[in-house]
């Protein structure tokens, strides 16, 4: 079964979230709206729980960072706030070390 916002929609899950303490209902919100924005669905339960708390843990980051007073920046949400560092490295060409043919010099 693919989880998408339409089929939370049709299962009720969303109607939960009224049920939780007002910043869990928040995180729900903030991810869900994520998923629509970006055309996300998952396989499983278990995989939209996965993807869930690496966009809470980002989410965490991008607050703490923007709330920096001497920040002449500010950072955001983007298509890979639910991937883990492993999947996001795959598509920059990431090699780790002990991958590498080349003998030491």
């Amino acid at each position: 079964m693919v989880f998408s916002l339409k089929s939370l929609l049709g299962l009720g899950l969303l109607g939960t979230a009224a049920a939780q303490k007002t910043a869990s209902v928040d995180n729900d919100g903030a991810f869900l709206a994520y998923i629509a924005k970006h055309g996300k669905s998952y396989s499983n339960q278990n995989e939209f729980q996965l993807r869930k708390s690496l966009f809470m843990k980002k989410d965490e980051f991008i607050n703490f960072f923007n709330s920096q007073p001497n920040q002449t920046m500010t950072v955001g949400h983007n298509k890979y706030s639910d991937w883990t560092d492993e999947e996001y490295k795959r598509i920059l060409g990431y090699k780790s070390q002990k991958s590498s043919s080349h003998p030491a010099l």
